[in-house]
C-alpha cells in the first residue's frame, strides 16, 4: 500500500482549501496519508525540509509537496505535486 506524507506546505493549501490539493487528498484512502510531528511544528516555529525527507524515507512514503527544489536534491526520495 503507497503511504503519502504531506509536507507543510501541502497542509497548508489543504487548510487553505486549495481545490487541488483537496481533491488529491480526497482521492486517497486516510491510511494512506500523514503527515509528521516536524510538519507539525513547522506550521508553528520552523523549516525542516531534510528532516521530512528523512521520515518519508524510513517509512517508505511519497512526499507531497509543491516545493520540489528543496526535497529534489535527496537521492531516491519520491516525490509528488498535488496543487498544479
Amino acid at each position: 500500500m503507497a503511504i503519502f506524507l504531506l509536507d507543510t506546505d501541502m497542509l497548508s493549501l489543504h487548510q487553505r482549501n486549495q481545490s487541488r490539493v483537496i481533491a488529491a487528498v480526497d482521492s486517497h484512502a486516510t491510511d494512506q496519508l500523514c503527515v509528521s510531528t516536524v510538519t507539525l511544528e513547522e506550521q508553528i516555529v520552523k523549516h525542516n525540509d531534510l528532516r521530512i525527507a528523512a521520515i518519508a524515507q524510513e517509512i517508505g512514503a511519497t512526499v507531497v509537496t509543491r516545493t520540489r527544489r528543496d526535497f529534489g536534491r535527496i537521492p531516491g526520495l519520491v516525490i509528488e505535486e498535488w496543487a498544479t
